[in-house]
């Protein structure tokens, strides 16, 4: 993570668990970033197009008869709806650099991903500023 951070990453996550939960996570995975919990899935699906998919044996943390049955067309509080990883690379400008979607255990962004690839971006636009002082 320090890696990231010198060359000017932030990393945040994102969690559709409660605080408690979600804390429970950072702990236990020795998370070192910022998480957002209780995201809407529903509405970071809609806005990202990120994957989502259903589990059995849902958290009682936070799932209820009601959520099921929002998310299933039932009562059976069986079945969760959950993200599937979704990373985005935001530029200085906040405008998105690149976007991973994952449709299951694969195919996800690594710190090591993200730190080679901004060092690309970074020299890239060293490049073109000197060209541009050449060319001026």
């Amino acid at each position: 993570m320090e890696k990231l951070r010198s060359i000017g990453v932030r990393v945040i996550g994102g969690s559709a668990d409660s605080l408690e939960t979600t804390k429970q996570a950072i702990e236990e995975l020795g998370i070192e970033f910022d998480m957002a919990y209780r995201i809407d899935v529903d509405k970071i699906e809609h806005l990202t197009g990120a994957y989502y998919d259903y589990y059995e044996e849902a958290h009682p943390v936070y799932q209820s008869e009601e959520s099921a049955k929002s998310v299933t067309g039932t009562t059976s509080s069986k079945a969760t709806k959950f993200l599937q990883p979704t990373a985005f690379l935001l530029n200085p400008e906040k405008k998105i650099e690149v976007a991973s979607y994952s449709s299951g255990h694969i195919g996800r962004m690594s710190g090591k991903n993200v730190y080679t690839l901004t060092k690309y971006l970074i020299e890239e636009k060293r490049k073109e500023e000197e060209d541009q002082e050449k060319a001026a």
